[in-house]
């Protein structure tokens, strides 16, 4: 073959032992065959560390943009196999294992996984303070508009069994209207003192 790979020193160092052309000064110097797959894995990891950093600081209308790019680009670029050319497949491997390339696809991933969480964390926690005021305004509503209901009738329609049935709906929607309210600030707050 005319030329060998050899790993020195940590650095991959391509030997030629013939003047002649050979596959490497074709592939390597002709055509920089091998410089594409280089920055091919260059472009990789830049991209990945673009995608973290763009994942922190983020608004909530641009992240739904962003991982439908991650998406574009794990379709595009995770290569189960780059060549059918051994010697490119071996170099590309290595290229893609000294860039830790999985590595920091696997923490990419981590941190959208925890920026996931938190959002939805956050969301949680906003859908219960609206549901707390809401059973507030309708508890404070509601002896109001029975008040007026009451007031509205004339004797002969406020008899016994309206009254029973009219104490218990309301006494029931009240509970049911001030148990948010209980769960999430008076029980804790009596937990505490």
């Amino acid at each position: 073959k005319g030329w060998r790979c050899l790993q020195n020193q940590r650095r991959l160092v391509f030997i030629e032992d013939s003047v002649l052309e050979t596959p490497l000064k074709y592939n390597l110097l002709l055509n920089r065959y091998y410089m594409d797959m280089f920055l091919l894995v260059l472009y990789q990891r830049i991209m990945l560390l673009k995608y973290r950093a763009d994942i922190k600081f983020c608004s909530e209308k641009d992240r739904v943009k962003l991982f439908k790019d991650l998406h574009a680009y794990r379709k595009t670029y995770n290569l189960l196999v780059f060549s059918t050319y051994p010697l490119a497949e071996r170099l590309y491997t290595y290229l893609y294992d000294r860039l830790d390339i999985s590595g920091l696809e696997e923490t990419t991933y981590i941190e959208i996984e925890r920026a996931q969480t938190l959002h939805a964390q956050e969301s949680t926690k906003l859908n219960e303070i609206i549901i707390l005021w809401i059973s507030l305004i309708a508890a404070i509503l509601l002896p109001i508009s029975s008040i007026a209901t009451v007031a509205a009738l004339d004797s002969g329609q406020m008899s016994q069994s309206f009254w029973r049935w009219s104490i218990g709906f309301t006494t029931a929607t009240l509970f049911i209207l001030l148990l948010p309210l209980y769960k999430k600030i008076i029980r804790p707050f009596l937990k505490g003192s």
